[in-house]
């Protein structure tokens, strides 16, 4: 997706898409909701100490065992 395409998804000018790309703007939460949604994302806040647990599922593939979603490992 071009910043155009985005700026215009967002209803923003590829301008300001660019600012915020290049880090010359720094944007406020509102604005990171604004770009993920734009992208089709649902942005998340985790604790840190869930990091290792998320990051394991997001790099799980699909010949990898998932233990439940139950008992003391969870």
């Amino acid at each position: 997706m071009t910043q155009a395409e985005l700026a215009m998804r967002m209803g923003k000018t590829q301008t300001y898409v660019a600012r915020v790309e290049g880090g010359k703007h720094d944007p406020r939460w509102a604005t990171v909701l604004e770009f993920a949604r734009a992208l089709e994302m649902e942005p998340a806040l985790i604790s840190r100490e869930s990091i290792p647990a998320a990051s394991a599922v997001l790099n799980l593939t699909s010949t990898d065992e998932v233990p439940p979603f139950a008992g003391e490992a969870w």
